[in-house]
């Protein structure tokens, strides 16, 4: 693994251990950004996360609402990562069994990120969209990225999660 990538993973791993401070609040705002030259994404719940990751030349694929505690019909997730030779690669796990099997699989835990709705509870809740390529994955929310996802040779995988659209009440 080249230096570049350590100091990348190190970097990313130090922000998101930084942004759970942010989520103290009940609910926390969540960017998900998008690297459409590395072809990487990621969720970030910090604001100075998302901005540092906008100055690098992410764009912001979509935003939503993280809880901090648990509702009905949410579950925790879990920011997951892994440097491969083809770049890095993100997991955000819904279960223990998926965690368990990421960390087989040479996944590192970059930390809970909040809680996601299993299921679509409402119509304005946001959906998760889960593409893969080979062994990578990559999330969009916004449907407006999927042609190039798909021209750059991703497939539509699931929707395994939504976030809120807006403050929970």
């Amino acid at each position: 693994m080249n230096s570049n990538r350590l100091l990348r993973l190190f970097f990313v791993t130090a922000c998101v251990l930084f942004s759970t401070a942010f989520l103290r609040a009940q609910q926390a705002k969540t960017w998900l950004m998008l690297n459409p030259y590395s072809q990487e994404s990621l969720f970030a719940t910090d604001p100075v996360e998302q901005a540092n990751l906008a100055k690098a030349g992410w764009k912001t694929n979509g935003e939503g609402y993280l809880l901090v505690s648990p509702a009905e019909r949410s579950v925790l997730m879990e920011r997951m990562v892994k440097a491969t030779d083809k770049g890095i690669d993100r997991i955000f796990a819904t279960s223990a069994a998926t965690v368990s099997a990421a960390k087989k699989a040479g996944y590192h835990s970059e930390g809970v990120m909040g809680n996601v709705s299993a299921v679509r509870q409402a119509t304005d809740m946001i959906p998760v969209y889960h593409l893969v390529q080979g062994e990578r994955n990559l999330w969009l929310i916004d449907k407006a990225d999927m042609p190039w996802a798909e021209k750059s040779g991703w497939k539509f995988k699931n929707v395994p999660f939504f976030l809120w659209a807006a403050v929970a009440p």
